[in-house]
């Protein structure tokens, strides 16, 4: 077997591995914030000389107009609030939660995982952070088109609960889309570019 020519320096090495532990770390807050998203929605914080509080106001889920609607009276919000108290909305509210912020979990993932084989010391690190970094990359593809899935679905379940009452909404936002997508295509590029110079590097490495 070919050496991999590519590892790195010690130093730079144990910064990719502390690297990659702080992404595994974020996906798995995130993919916990991501299950309990039912249980807790709208989740918010705030400090002040008191002291910090914590509570959840599920309005915070709603597009700007609808929450400025929804919080311009206590009344208003109180019947939004038993809305979205309801076993079935919660149920909703967490599978919208996960089609939105699982692929990016996934992307904090395979980074993590991919830095981790970087910094290794044995084997061939950088092949082994290849698979990982193409991975991240088919998770950015597919974070950038189901956004604007998961945030069409999260305003039609929750606007029944608005003064407006229910509605079919069909959110879509070409600019962020569009710079997710090249975002996620420039890193299948790289990954591509990388691959095809260490196969290149072991063919010639054969050959000598």
């Amino acid at each position: 077997m070919v050496k991999d020519e590519y590892s790195l320096p010690p130093r730079k090495s144990l910064i990719c591995r502390w690297t990659g532990t702080i992404f595994l770390l974020c996906a798995a807050a995130l993919g916990i914030g991501t299950l309990l998203s039912g249980v807790f929605p709208g989740p918010k914080s705030h400090c002040g000389e008191s002291g910090c509080t914590w509570s959840l106001r599920p309005s915070m889920l709603l597009e700007e107009e609808a929450m400025k609607a929804v919080q311009a009276s206590p009344a208003t919000e109180r019947r939004f609030d038993a809305y979205a108290a309801r076993p079935l909305v919660r149920a909703g509210i967490a599978g919208v939660t996960a089609l939105d912020d699982g692929p990016f979990a996934l992307i904090l993932l395979c980074v993590g995982l991919a830095l981790r084989r970087l910094g290794g010391k044995d084997g061939e690190p950088l092949a082994a952070a290849l698979p990982w970094l193409r991975r991240a990359a088919l998770m950015a593809v597919i974070w950038a088109i189901g956004r604007p899935v998961s945030d069409s679905l999260m305003v039609m379940l929750l606007s029944p609960g608005t003064p407006e009452g229910g509605q079919w909404a069909i959110t879509i936002d070409l600019l962020d889309i569009g710079s997710a997508l090249m975002l996620g295509i420039a890193a299948f590029a790289t990954v591509w570019a990388i691959e095809a110079g260490l196969k290149a590097q072991r063919d010639l490495d054969r050959f000598v």
